[in-house]
């Protein structure tokens, strides 16, 4: 399980800006995906 789901946050990639979510593990950014799809976390920012 990760400790942190940013979800639908403004992220910036080499593709463009976009709503995406963002999963935490640690202190390391373990997935940035699409909305809803991250998974589940112990806590969830939204």
């Amino acid at each position: 399980m990760l400790d942190l789901i940013i979800r639908g946050g403004e992220v910036v990639t080499p593709h463009g800006v976009g709503r995406h979510d963002v999963a935490i593990a640690g202190e390391t950014i373990a997935a940035v995906t699409r909305r809803r799809r991250a998974g589940r976390g112990r806590q969830r920012i939204a």
